[in-house]
């Protein structure tokens, strides 16, 4: 009986060493490590790095020319992170350099790697121009590319960037932005619309860094929306709806340079009707038709003065960073159909200026306006390229004509 009881205990011994020994501790599943970006220009900039592990994992970087020029930030963790910051710094060499990201958890590891161009021979380091320095190095100098969709643009602090998606095998804009490098807002964002523009496909929310910001000089709302306790709602320019193609054109969607702070309640409410009624529009366009959408905010004069919180003042992004709350936002829509009866010359406008307040309601024909009446409001030129397409004295009445006389908006 004696021997019995000892090999029961041995077994029972043993058992539990087993159990602590690989028991309590989760699987170790798999390990993937994604950059959101593969290359980049010599400029300083930043991306996001998605994790995928299930235990405690580090991550390290080696560079090629065995000089320190980035660093992530977390550099650990456990489990699945989909936005560790990667930052690096400019390239002042001509030479190319290439950085490797390397995940380790448990035993197993994955991989990326990053190559940043050398600065063209053209251009002679020196110091970094500021945000609306006239070398433009931030974004493009002017609007005059010819794409219908664009307004006007200023320097006093702005930027003028676009996104670029592919279109069935076609490299096309996905958005254009007038970035405020004070405010931290896109004024406006641009963008065509129609059909196969706008897909149909179901694609995850990914809200990311954009690419042609350094992480400084954007605002970064990757983990919640604005301001404590997520008092703001991450509200879309160019809506998520409307660029249904690929989980890249959604993902560009969701960069904060296409964000501002907007009230839950306008952001759920008459803010998103507005959304439906222009995509509807745009849906009922054929791919040789074009809905040309600009979608913009107004600002107070001084909302970094104007006080913390408050529609008129700031909030903050998810690094602390200042961010003006917008006091209206409005839709400038311009539509061409090459057949229509409508308009001039197959092309008729219409716009919306919506006042930033708590609102469930709908969007009525009576609020629409003439684009002349928007211009007023906003102090926006819209449509620069429409003379160059039609004339200036269609143009003119493009962008006078009374949308509520215009049947085909309704």
């Amino acid at each position: 009986m004696s021997s019995v009881r000892n090999s029961l205990l041995l077994f029972l011994a043993g058992l539990l060493i087993l159990v602590s020994c690989g028991g309590t501790d989760p699987e170790e599943g798999p390990v993937a490590l994604n950059l959101t970006k593969a290359s980049g220009d010599y400029k300083a900039g930043s991306m996001f790095v998605e994790v995928t592990a299930s235990l405690d994992w580090t991550i390290t970087l080696e560079t090629s020319d065995g000089q320190s020029w980035a660093q992530a930030e977390p550099s650990s963790g456990r489990g699945s992170k989909a936005n560790v910051v990667l930052t690096y710094s400019e390239n002042t060499s001509e030479e190319d350099r290439v950085l490797e990201v390397i995940l380790q958890s448990g035993s197993k590891r994955a991989t990326g790697t990053f190559t940043q161009k050398g600065r063209p021979q053209t251009e002679t380091p020196g110091p970094k121009p500021g945000p609306g320095d006239d070398a433009g190095l931030y974004g493009l100098e002017v609007t005059d590319c010819g794409w219908m969709e664009l307004p006007a643009t200023v320097k006093d602090g702005r930027e003028f960037f676009h996104l670029d998606m592919t279109v069935n095998g076609v490299k096309t804009r996905n958005f254009s932005y007038d970035w405020d490098f004070d405010n931290l807002v896109s004024h406006w964002v641009a963008y065509p619309l129609n059909k196969s523009l706008s897909g149909s496909g179901k694609y995850d929310y990914l809200w990311g860094l954009d690419p042609n910001l350094p992480l400084a000089y954007q605002s970064n709302i990757s983990r919640k929306g604005y301001g404590d306790s997520r008092q703001y709602a991450r509200g879309h320019q160019c809506p998520r709806a409307d660029r249904q193609l690929t989980q890249e054109t959604v993902a560009q969607t969701c960069y904060g340079t296409n964000m501002t702070p907007q009230l839950h309640d306008f952001n759920g409410g008459i803010w998103l009707n507005l959304e439906n009624m222009v995509r509807n529009w745009g849906n009922a366009l054929s791919s040789n038709d074009t809905l040309y959408v600009v979608t913009g905010c107004k600002l107070a004069d001084n909302p970094m003065g104007a006080g913390r919180g408050a529609v008129g003042g700031y909030t903050l992004d998810n690094d602390g960073k200042n961010v003006a709350i917008p006091v209206g936002y409005y839709k400038a829509v311009l539509r061409y159909q090459k057949n229509s009866t409508y308009g001039y010359q197959g092309y008729t406008a219409c716009a919306f200026y919506l006042t930033h307040e708590a609102n469930g309601g709908a969007v009525t024909k009576s609020m629409a306006l003439s684009i002349d009446e928007l211009e007023k409001i906003t102090g926006i030129d819209f449509f620069v390229n429409l003379p160059k397409a039609i004339g200036e004295s269609d143009a003119e009445k493009v962008e006078s004509q009374n949308p509520q006389n215009v049947g085909i908006w309704w």
